[in-house]
């Protein structure tokens, strides 16, 4: 079908067919009268790839629904940390490269509404055997540790998400290395699905509504194999310049014209009796018809005539080197996206403290100098072996720091100590009386003592209600 051209076409059962009695009156072929209507030579492509490419990626593509966001930093405009994604395009994270696109086939499959895409993937080159990912980041290392309120024991919890905006040296050119990339992805094999509507859709007969017309092929699901066709035939017609075709019979009488407009609008008139013109339509109305009827040719139903595309042995589209580039513009953009990673490949948290100890590092300004207590954020709440919370950190009534034990006069904020502006914490010293909840409801007295040394403190804990 991408390849019709107008000698090729079949106009049987279609908006076209009066042409057929019109061209054997006049003695021109069909194919011709149906060339000049497009400008275009009678075996010359109708419509080019890039037109229906450019259509299989809105009417398909771009509808699915894991092709329109992708994960990004979390701001004003994007609340919920999901950027849109150019049309034309799908995301891709490090994780599709890792396992080679074998994933493209789920990803991109049947999701809510939408039939999916990709069909099936095959021979996908993008990451050699020896394929690295190194990050070079500078953080404290180890766990911090806290206190679980419920029992004054001690817990720790994972240092590494809570240094996330400070842990990597941007300004190192080694700051990312990413090994084993072949130079030029490619794709052996890439299958696509278009489905077909359950009946014929016929074209337009009027200009109304605007722009496109009054076929019922444009209420339709928008990844449908009609819909599809009529966009990129639409896309097409736009460049199909606006012009007059006049035909003569022997006599040199004019007996039949064919006029496109600058809208794409085509009007066909006849003269001294040499048979009914086609009704008025749109360009792209005229090819919705005829494209449908040539995907029946070989006999299937109505409904029964799924298409699909095999795209094979192409390149990705993008460098080794511009994966490599994107990625570590990404990262910069928005490091706290690396926080799941980071998470997974370094998780020390142990038990389930409430709150825990930091000690600001040698250097820093005086307003973030000294020891602190930082209570704990939904982040830092233990995962379980899926990756899920262990406890609803929404448990909290009271989140921080208070000098009162009814918790009404909160001394903690979220100032920002050693890049962390996200934590309740309040700075201690021996002598500090402070008091804190639990997510059980229940309220405790912390005493800050004399520090044994420089990196420890000293505290007693009393619950009080």
């Amino acid at each position: 079908l991408l390849t019709m051209t107008p000698d090729n076409a079949n106009l049987t059962g279609t908006n076209l067919e009066e042409l057929i009695a019109l061209s054997g009156a006049i003695g021109i072929p069909p194919a011709k009268a149906l060339a000049n209507l497009m400008g275009i030579g009678v075996t010359e492509t109708i419509v080019p790839v890039a037109d229906a490419a450019d259509a299989f990626g809105s009417n398909l593509i771009a509808t699915h629904p894991n092709a329109q966001t992708r994960p990004g930093p979390v701001d004003a405009d994007h609340p919920e940390g999901l950027w849109p994604v150019p049309e034309g395009a799908i995301p891709v994270t490090m994780a599709d490269v890792a396992l080679n696109f074998a994933n493209l086939p789920e990803r991109f499959g049947p999701a809510g509404d939408h039939p999916g895409f990709v069909k099936g993937a095959e021979g996908v080159l993008v990451v050699e055997e020896d394929f690295r990912f190194t990050v070079k980041v500078d953080a404290q290392a180890l766990p911090y540790k806290g206190v679980d309120l419920t029992d004054a024991s001690r817990a720790t919890v994972n240092s590494k998400p809570g240094q996330i905006e400070t842990l990597f040296n941007f300004d190192d050119p080694d700051w990312m290395q990413i090994e084993g990339l072949v130079p030029t992805p490619r794709i052996s094999e890439l299958s696509l699905d278009v489905f077909e509507a359950d009946g014929f859709i016929p074209g337009g007969t009027s200009q109304q509504p605007a722009p496109n017309g009054d076929s019922p092929v444009w209420g339709l699901d928008p990844w449908l194999f009609e819909p599809v066709i009529a966009e990129a035939a639409r896309r097409w017609a736009q460049g199909v310049p606006a012009h007059c075709d006049e035909y003569e019979l022997g006599t040199g009488v004019v007996a039949f014209r064919a006029c496109v407009g600058e809208d794409g609008w085509v009007t066909m008139e006849t003269f001294n009796n040499v048979g009914d013109p086609p009704a008025p339509a749109y360009l792209w109305d005229l090819l919705l018809e005829i494209a449908q009827v040539r995907l029946h040719d070989g006999g299937l139903a109505e409904g029964e005539a799924d298409v699909r595309a095999v795209v094979q042995d192409v390149e990705v589209g993008v460098s080794a080197a511009e994966v490599v580039e994107q990625i570590q513009a990404n990262v910069r953009a928005n490091p706290v996206g690396l926080k799941e990673l980071v998470r997974a490949i370094t998780d020390n948290t142990r038990g389930d403290a409430d709150f825990y100890y930091v000690r600001a590092r040698p250097g820093a300004p005086a307003d973030e100098a000294g020891d602190w207590l930082f209570f704990i954020t939904a982040d830092d709440v233990r995962r379980d072996e899926d990756g899920a919370p262990v406890r609803d950190f929404a448990d909290y009534e009271r989140v921080g720091f208070f000098a009162d034990p009814e918790l009404a006069d909160k001394v903690s904020s979220l100032a920002t100590v050693d890049g962390d502006s996200v934590h309740e914490k309040v700075r201690i010293a021996p002598g500090d009386v402070l008091y804190v909840g639990d997510d059980a409801g229940r309220v405790f007295r912390v005493d800050v003592g004399e520090k044994p040394s420089t990196y420890h403190v000293r505290l007693d804990v009393t619950r009080v209600q």
